[in-house]
C-alpha cells in the first residue's frame, strides 16, 4: 500500500504532470477564460489589429470590413481607434499618451493637420521611433503585391532619408494649381489673363477694371469669388515641408530656407487681399443668387479633371500655374506599423491587403454598398470618403471606368521628386525658439481667422507680424534648418 502511494506521488513530480496540475488550477481560478481580444491577444486564431486615426477623420464601422476578412479566410479583426485630437490639434501628443498608457495600437495613420507644433506627424513619428522600417518586409509575399500597385516613384517619394516607414495613402493626389477666369469678362474688358501667371499684380488691376465697369453698368450684384486661403495662392515651390513658417527658395546652385511670410509671393498676395477687402470686393457668395466668378485658383489632379469638375459648361479659360512636387504629400500621409505593436507581422499583412485589394480598400473608404452608398449607372453616389484608408490607385470593383486610375498613374510618371525628398529637420537644439515662433504664429492665425471678412483671410500689419516672428527666434531656427539642409544635400551628392 505504501509503495502504491509512493508511486502515485512520484507521478506528480514529473514535469508533464505538474504542467497539467498548473493548467487545471489556472482554469479553476480564472473561470476558464480565454485571453481577451481587448488585450491584443487572439480568439480562435483571430488576431485583433487596432488602427489609430485622428477623430477629425470620417470613419465607417469596420463591421462590414471584418465580415470581408472572414469571408476571405484572413485571420484578423480590425478595430478603428479614433484619437481625440482636442483643441490643440496635437495628434502626436495624443498618440504619445495612448502609447505611454499601454493602449494597443498596431497601425498608425499620420495626418498633415498638425496645428500646435513645428512638425507634421509623420516626421515626428519617424524621428521618435514610432514607426517600423518596412524594409523588414521586403522579402514578404505581400511586398510583391505592393510593388504591383504602387509605382516605384511613389514609394521613393514616401521615404525618409532613404528608409520607407509607411505605405502612403493616395487620398490626396498629385496636384496641378490652375488659375481660371471668365471668358465673357476677359473678352468684354480685353484682359490678358495668361500674363497674370507671371505677374500676379495684374489680378488686382483687372479686378479694379471689371468692378468699376460693372458698377457703372448698374450690375450691383457682381462679386468676385476667390480662394479663401492665402496659402493656396502662394507658390507651392516655396513650401518647406517641415515647417509652418519657413519657405523653400531654390536657385540654380542652392536650396535654402527663408521666412515664408517675408517672401515676395506672400507679401503680394496678402496686399492684394487686404486691398480687395478695403474696396469691398470680397463678399459672401451666400448673400447672392447669381455669382460671376471673375477668376479663381484651384488645385486639381489634371486639366481633364478641371474641365469635368469646374468647367462643365465651358465658361472659363485657364492656365496651369505649377505642379506640386511628388513627395510633399506622400511623405506625410502614411499608414505605418507601430513600433510597439505586439503583432507587427500581422499588422503589416493586414495593412498591405487593405492598400492593395480594391474590395477591402473601398470597404473602409466608402462603407458598405447598399447601406452607405449605391452604384448607379456605373458611378457611386457616395460623397463621404474616409481618406485615411484610401488608395486611389485602386479601382472600385463595380465601377468599370478606370480613367481616374489611368490618369493618376500617368500624372505620377510625369512628376518630379522634391529636391529635399527624405529630409528630416531635427529641431531639438532650437526647440524653445521653434515653439515660441509656432505659438505666436498660431495665435495670430487664430486672430485673423476670427476677424476674417466673410471667410477671406489675410494678415493685417504684415511688417509688424514679421518683426515679431524674428523676435521670437525665427532667425535661429532658420539658421539651424539651413545648416542641416546643406549637410543633407552634401551627403546626398556623395
Amino acid at each position: 500500500m505504501i509503495n502504491v502511494f509512493l508511486n502515485f506521488a512520484n507521478i506528480f513530480r514529473r514535469p508533464a504532470a505538474l504542467l497539467l496540475i498548473s493548467t487545471v488550477l489556472l482554469m479553476l481560478g480564472t473561470g476558464c477564460k480565454k485571453k481577451s481580444p481587448s488585450s491584443g491577444g487572439s480568439t480562435s486564431g483571430i488576431t485583433k489589429i487596432v488602427w489609430a486615426i485622428p477623430d477629425t477623420i470620417i470613419s465607417y464601422s469596420p463591421d462590414y470590413f471584418n465580415r470581408l476578412l472572414k469571408e476571405n479566410g484572413l485571420p484578423y479583426e480590425l478595430e478603428i481607434k479614433q484619437i481625440p485630437v482636442g483643441e490643440t490639434g496635437d495628434y502626436c501628443e495624443e498618440v504619445e499618451k495612448s502609447k505611454n498608457g499601454g493602449e494597443q495600437i498596431d497601425i498608425l495613420y499620420s495626418d498633415v493637420v498638425q496645428l500646435s507644433v513645428n512638425e507634421v506627424p509623420q516626421v515626428w513619428f519617424v524621428k521618435n521611433g514610432y514607426c517600423l522600417p518596412l524594409s523588414e518586409y521586403y522579402g514578404d509575399e505581400q511586398w510583391s503585391k505592393i510593388k504591383e500597385v504602387y509605382p516605384e516613384k511613389v514609394l521613393k517619394a514616401a521615404e525618409f532619408d532613404g528608409v520607407l516607414y509607411g505605405l502612403p495613402t493616395l487620398s490626396i493626389n498629385p496636384q496641378k494649381k490652375i488659375l481660371y477666369w471668365s471668358k465673357d469678362y476677359a473678352e468684354k474688358y480685353d484682359l490678358d489673363m495668361p500674363a497674370a501667371k507671371n505677374d500676379i499684380s495684374l489680378l488686382e488691376k483687372y479686378a479694379d477694371l471689371v468692378f468699376r465697369g460693372e458698377q457703372a453698368a448698374g450690375n450691383k450684384d457682381f462679386i468676385v469669388t476667390l480662394s479663401k486661403d492665402l496659402d493656396l495662392w502662394v507658390s507651392d515651390s516655396a513650401y518647406f515641408p517641415i515647417s509652418r513658417f519657413l519657405a523653400l527658395e531654390e536657385t540654380e546652385n542652392t536650396i535654402k530656407a527663408v521666412p515664408k511670410y517675408e517672401t515676395d509671393d506672400f507679401k503680394r498676395i496678402n496686399g492684394i487681399f487686404e486691398r480687395f477687402a478695403d474696396k469691398g470686393y470680397l463678399k459672401d457668395p451666400e448673400d447672392y443668387e447669381n455669382i460671376d466668378s471673375l477668376f479663381e485658383v484651384v488645385t486639381v489632379l489634371s486639366e481633364a479633371k478641371f474641365e469635368a469638375v469646374h468647367n462643365p459648361e465651358n465658361k472659363y479659360d485657364y492656365t496651369v500655374l505649377e505642379t506640386m512636387p511628388l513627395s510633399y504629400h506622400y511623405q506625410f500621409l502614411q499608414n505605418s506599423v507601430a513600433s510597439w505593436s505586439e503583432h507587427p507581422d500581422e499588422a503589416f499583412t493586414l495593412l498591405s491587403h487593405i492598400m492593395t485589394d480594391p474590395e477591402m480598400s473601398y470597404a473602409l473608404t466608402w462603407g458598405e454598398e447598399g447601406e452607405d452608398y449605391q452604384i448607379v449607372d456605373g458611378t457611386s453616389d457616395n460623397s463621404f470618403e474616409s481618406w485615411a484608408f484610401q488608395n486611389k490607385l485602386l479601382a472600385h470593383p463595380k465601377i468599370t471606368d478606370h480613367s481616374e486610375q489611368d490618369e493618376l498613374y500617368a500624372e505620377i510618371e510625369e512628376m518630379d521628386l522634391s529636391p529635399i525628398q527624405g529630409f528630416i529637420f531635427d529641431a531639438e537644439t532650437v526647440k524653445n525658439e521653434s515653439k515660441a515662433v509656432v505659438d505666436y504664429l498660431m495665435e495670430q492665425r487664430n486672430t485673423y481667422y476670427e476677424n476674417e471678412l466673410s471667410g477671406w483671410t489675410y494678415l493685417y500689419n504684415l511688417d509688424d507680424f514679421n518683426k515679431n516672428m524674428r523676435q521670437k527666434g525665427l532667425q535661429t531656427v532658420m539658421d539651424e534648418a539651413n545648416r542641416q539642409l546643406v549637410e543633407f544635400l552634401e551627403q546626398k551628392e556623395n
